[in-house]
C-alpha cells in the first residue's frame, strides 16, 4: 500500500499531537504522586520524604516529557524530501 504526500503529513501531524497528549499527561501522572504523597495535618509521609519522592519522579517524567516534545517537533518539522 503506498501513501500519498497528504496522508503522510496527516499521520505525522496525528502522531506529534499524540506525543504531545502523552506529555500532558505525564505531568498528569506527576501531579497525582504530588497529590498522593504530601504532608497532610491528619497524617501521610514525612515531609523530607515527600520531597525526595517528588524530585525522584519529577526527573524521569522530565526526561520523558523532552524527549516526546523533540519528537513531536521532528514529526511537524518539514523533511526536505517532501518539497519536491
Amino acid at each position: 500500500m503506498r501513501l500519498d504526500a497528504k496522508m503522510v503529513k496527516l499521520l505525522r501531524r496525528r502522531a506529534a499531537f499524540g506525543a504531545y497528549v502523552v506529555t500532558g499527561g505525564l505531568f498528569v501522572v506527576y501531579a497525582g504522586v504530588v497529590a498522593l504523597t504530601r504532608t497532610v495535618p491528619t497524617g501521610g509521609m514525612n515531609p523530607s520524604v515527600s520531597v525526595i519522592t517528588w524530585i525522584s519522579v519529577f526527573i524521569p517524567v522530565l526526561a520523558l516529557a523532552v524527549v516526546h516534545i523533540v519528537f513531536a517537533r521532528q514529526l511537524l518539522a518539514d523533511s526536505p524530501r517532501e518539497s519536491r
